[in-house]
């Protein structure tokens, strides 16, 4: 968690340790607190100021920040030092929760129509440390999740991240169990304020009712009533609540 939205260090002055995790998601600051209080039995110095800071910061704290400066030797996203190699070894279901933690605080899932009526869903994963990057695709692809390097000319290092537009690929992410529950959408116009999962959940939905015919020649649907099918979705709601795109098949409800 430290790796994504995060930081630790040792105060010039005093030497004390300062492990923070950054956010406006209090669900994942609650996980981080769950997670140090469980090992160390403590508990921290401030706990998420101003909706999106928690900190592990008195001297006490200090085995803490020793055992993290085991793992890696940087806790500074713009350092070459920083790492999640430790991570290789540990069993599948640990790399599993470290993907979707650093998923939740720092991946995205937006649905988009190309030209030609197809759908298109772009999960992406922000990492601006390019040897970061190359671990984290490692450890993304031992789940079955495919990422590929996305480019970003006003980053100093000329990197965005991780990103993926394949189907598989994100069906794969939502079997591994998807984004933390309760994490929401903080940007975009259509689905701010939703939970990331519903969105994921909703287009994989979408990707089976296509493949299985339920929606025949969906590319073809007016505009409005396609979001409309994908809108209902995301809320809930019967798909075939607009009364289109209704295969001879399929049944309404």
């Amino acid at each position: 968690m430290l790796l994504t939205d995060g930081s630790a260090y040792l105060t010039s002055k005093y030497r004390y340790p300062k492990i923070k995790y950054y956010g406006k998601d209090k669900i994942l600051h609650e996980i981080f607190i769950k997670l140090i209080r469980s090992i160390y039995c403590t508990t921290p110095s401030i706990t998420f100021l101003n909706g999106m800071e928690t900190c592990f910061g008195r001297k006490e704290h200090l085995t803490v920040y020793k055992d993290l400066a085991k793992l890696s030797t940087s806790y500074n996203k713009s350092s070459h030092e920083v790492t999640i190699c430790f991570l290789n070894d540990s069993p599948p279901f640990v790399q599993a929760v470290a993907i979707r933690l650093a998923m939740s605080a720092e991946g995205s899932i937006s649905i988009s129509r190309k030209k030609k009526g197809t759908i298109r869903a772009h999960l992406a994963f922000a990492c601006a440390n390019a040897r970061l990057c190359k671990e984290w695709a490692k450890l993304f692809a031992r789940s079955g999740i495919n990422m590929k390097i996305q480019r970003d000319s006003n980053t100093d290092t000329k990197l965005h991240g991780l990103q993926t537009v394949n189907r598989k690929d994100i069906i794969a992410f939502q079997k591994l169990g998807g984004f933390i529950q309760n994490v929401k959408i903080r940007r975009g116009i259509r689905f701010k304020g939703f939970e990331k999962n519903v969105v994921l959940n909703a287009f994989c939905r979408f990707a089976k009712m296509v493949e299985s015919k339920e929606i025949k020649e969906y590319s073809k649907l007016e505009s409005h009533k396609f979001w409309e099918i994908l809108n209902n979705l995301v809320r809930g709601c019967s798909p075939w609540r607009a009364g289109v795109g209704l295969s001879s098949k399929a049944k309404p409800g």
